[in-house]
């Protein structure tokens, strides 16, 4: 979501109002689907100097939100910088948060194995299909060749 904020008095309220409204729309779709449980939230903010022209992504735990300083924002927002650029994200440096993203993510538990009366299912190009509720979920994954791709047992039931 693209929202830009000065890092003032006011940017941990509304810090935790893009978390709430991202939280909201991402906990309903994944109950569409029938990924209601278990589920991890993570919130990242791309943040900045005021004028610069690159954002550096800042980890926010959401635990943390109700009590969040914009202290604590511009702390995590030194140590990301630095270890990125290597030097000085300290001072009194106006910071800004530009845009957030919400990293919901699910343990998979185990992966099922392809059964002999189901046809395979490919998507070459670093993904491959998943079953699940009547859906085809992708999991990006790493293939060396077509032949590893055709000796996976991963399926997806959508295929006919």
């Amino acid at each position: 979501m693209t929202r830009r904020l000065l890092l003032d008095r006011d940017a941990p309220k509304a810090i935790a109002e893009v978390y709430g409204e991202m939280r909201d729309r991402a906990l309903a779709k994944f109950a569409e689907i029938g990924l209601g449980e278990d589920l991890l939230l993570n919130l990242v903010a791309d943040m900045r100097f005021v004028g610069q022209a690159f954002e550096v992504p800042v980890d926010i735990d959401p635990a943390e939100l109700d009590g969040l300083t914009v202290e604590r924002l511009r702390a995590i927002f030194a140590a990301a910088h630095q270890r990125i650029f290597f030097h000085g994200a300290g001072g009194d440096k106006p910071v800004e948060a530009v845009s957030f993203r919400l990293r919901v993510s699910a343990p998979v538990g185990s992966v099922p194995v392809r059964p002999p009366d189901c046809h395979m299912h490919y998507k070459l190009r670093g993904s491959k299909g998943i079953p699940g509720a009547g859906l085809c979920f992708i999991m990006n994954v790493r293939l060396g060749s077509k032949a590893a791709v055709r000796a996976n047992l991963i399926f997806s039931p959508l295929t006919p």
